[in-house]
C-alpha cells in the first residue's frame, strides 16, 4: 500500500527534551543531534513545537510552527542554547505539553527524549492515561543508565513506541525507525463494532 499526499494525516509533532542535571555531557548532546533529525523529517504541511524541561519548561513557540528552513534554523538556535543543569520534573512537562491547544485537522504526536531518571512513575502513567486524547506519546532513551520500565510503559500507555540511544552512533539508525513507522499515517480514531461477537483477547490490548 502506497499512499498518496491526500491520503497521509498532516502531524503536529511536540519534542520535549529534558535539560536536567542527569543528562549532561553526552547524553545531552545525543538527543539534540537525535533532535534536530527528527525534526528534518517532517514532511510539507507538518507543524512542530520544542518544550525544554528541568524543574521549570520553556516552550519554543507559543503555537505550532511550519515546517519549513526558516523556522528549523530557528529551533536549530533554540536547542543548541540549552544546557543540563536542575531537576527532573518529568510531569511537570507533560502536563505542559498537553496544556498546548491542539487541532482536529492534525495527528498529534508527542515525542519525550530523556534519560527517565524520575520517580512518581505511576502519577505519570496515570497523566498519560487522563489526557492523551487522539494523540499518540513515543519515548527516546538517551544514555547508557535509561529508565527503561518507565520509557516503555509511558509508550505504551500513549499507544506508540519506545526508542534507545546508548551510542552516537546509534542516533541515525534510530531517528529512521522512528520515522518510518510514524512518517505517513493513514487513519486515526479507528472503532471497530464486532456485531454480536464475543471477543476474548485483542492485540495490541489498548
Amino acid at each position: 500500500f502506497d499512499p498518496g499526499p491526500g491520503e497521509i494525516v498532516k502531524r503536529e509533532l511536540l519534542f520535549v527534551l529534558d535539560r536536567s542535571g542527569s543528562m549532561e555531557g553526552e547524553p545531552l548532546e545525543q538527543a539534540k543531534i537525535a533532535l534536530k533529525k527528527a525534526l528534518r523529517t517532517l514532511r510539507t504541511g507538518d507543524i512542530f513545537n520544542i518544550i525544554m524541561f528541568n524543574h521549570t519548561c520553556d516552550i519554543l513557540s507559543e503555537r505550532s510552527l511550519e515546517s519549513n528552513e526558516a523556522n528549523l534554523l530557528i529551533s536549530d538556535n533554540f536547542i543548541n542554547s540549552t544546557c543540563a543543569d536542575g531537576g527532573t520534573e518529568i510531569l511537570s512537562a507533560m502536563k505542559c505539553a498537553f496544556s498546548i491547544p491542539s487541532s482536529k485537522h492534525y495527528l498529534r504526536q508527542i515525542v519525550f527524549l530523556t534519560d527517565g531518571a524520575v520517580g512518581d512513575e505511576d502519577f505519570v502513567f496515570g497523566e498519560v492515561e487522563k489526557n492523551l486524547g487522539r494523540a499518540r506519546l513515543f519515548t527516546f532513551g538517551i544514555g547508557s543508565s535509561v529508565n527503561r520500565f518507565l520509557l516503555e510503559k509511558m509508550a505504551k500507555t500513549g499507544k506508540g513506541n519506545s526508542y534507545f540511544i546508548t551510542d552516537p552512533r546509534e542516533i541515525g539508525g534510530t531517528v529512521e525507525r522512528f520515522t518510518v513507522q510514524t512518517s505517513t499515517p493513514v487513519l486515526s480514531d479507528i472503532t471497530i463494532e464486532w456485531e454480536g461477537i464475543i471477543v476474548s483477547d485483542t492485540c495490541p490490548l489498548y
